[in-house]
C-alpha cells in the first residue's frame, strides 16, 4: 500500500513527529458516521501513528498505519472545521 503513494506523500508522512498537526478520519461508532477532523500526532512507532482529535477527549484517539488513507495534511479535508 505504501508503495502506491506518490513520493511527495510518502516523504510528508515519514516526516510526521509527535505534535504534528494532521487531518484524520474520525469514526463515531455510536452514530455510525465518519467525518474528517483536525488532530495531532500523540505517539509513534515504526509503522503506527496514534492521533488525538483536537477539542475532543482522548477516548476518540485512533492508531493508524503511517500510510493509511484516513490521514492527510492539516486543514485539507477538515477545512473550516
Amino acid at each position: 500500500m505504501a508503495e502506491r503513494l506518490p513520493e511527495e506523500e510518502r516523504l510528508w508522512r515519514k516526516s510526521l513527529q509527535v505534535g504534528s498537526q494532521v487531518d484524520a478520519l474520525k469514526i463515531d461508532f455510536d452514530r455510525n458516521i465518519k467525518v474528517w477532523a483536525k488532530a495531532y500526532v500523540s505517539r509513534m512507532s515504526d509503522d503506527l501513528i496514534e492521533i488525538v482529535f483536537e477539542n475532543d477527549s482522548r477516548t476518540t484517539s485512533r492508531t493508524l498505519f503511517w500510510f493509511s488513507p484516513d490521514l492527510d495534511r492539516y486543514d485539507t479535508k477538515s477545512e473550516g472545521d
